[in-house]
């Protein structure tokens, strides 16, 4: 088990409600810090990590032409599709993206930490479009076990990839998210189970030359940098 230590603006109420929430995390030593709102989670060898959805140093505000941006396409908007289950939130890039574009979406992180640096940066927001998102702390299969499809849904499943040379952080802040994280060894079994339930459309984000994580992609998008894998419900007959 990790410990967790805090500096700055706390209340006791609030570090017994962050310890509560986060009492399963498996990280090492760790601080929270909180100035002005802003939560900022620090290890023991000096690094950080923040979610701050009104700045845009993680890509918190990029913008797009919906109808052309490959994702949003895959995810089936032009098709009525509005709901979204983000099954890997991590920094929450493409949660935030998805509701940008209009989508209700439903982000699950299973990294204790994460979540709660997330749901804190959504409370504090001023951004309207963040009240689409529902943060949930849970594994992915887990969730959907008793998950109740009422709506066309579409699952939206980004893994960490080990070999990823880019990302949205500075060095020292993804290497504190990796150690968080972890690298997703799982995910082709991962992808397997979820293939199993009721949505019209699952989004898988691979490098462009990866291997596909399932056999029988229904087709691929791509932009510069990623490919995105569909696998589209068939119609029972």
């Amino acid at each position: 088990m990790g410990t967790l230590s805090f500096e700055g603006e706390w209340s006791e109420v609030q570090k017994s409600e962050v310890l509560k929430l986060t009492q399963n995390f498996q990280s090492g030593s760790l601080t929270l810090s909180k100035k002005d709102s802003v939560v900022t989670l620090i290890s023991d060898s000096g690094q950080k990590l923040n979610f701050d959805f009104d700045q845009n140093k993680s890509d918190y505000h990029r913008t797009s032409r919906k109808t052309q941006e490959p994702v949003i396409k895959a995810l089936g908007y032009s098709h009525g599709i509005r709901h979204v289950l983000d099954l890997t939130m991590g920094l929450a890039i493409d949660s935030v993206f998805f509701a940008q574009n209009g989508f209700h979406v439903t982000s699950i992180e299973r990294n204790p930490m994460l979540h709660y640096l997330a749901k804190n940066s959504q409370a504090v927001s001023i951004r309207p479009e963040l009240k689409r998102i529902e943060f949930i702390q849970s594994d992915a299969i887990s969730f959907l076990k008793s998950y109740s499809f009422q709506n066309p849904t579409s699952a939206y499943f980004d893994p960490m990839y080990p070999h990823k040379k880019k990302s949205a952080l500075p060095r020292q802040e993804m290497v504190l998210f990796r150690n968080l994280v972890g690298a997703d060894e799982d995910a082709s079994q991962t992808l397997e189970a979820i293939l199993k339930y009721d949505f019209q459309r699952v989004v898988v984000k691979r490098p462009l030359r990866a291997e596909p994580l399932a056999a029988k992609v229904s087709y691929s998008l791509e932009s510069k940098l990623v490919r995105f894998d569909v696998y589209v419900k068939l119609e029972k007959k």
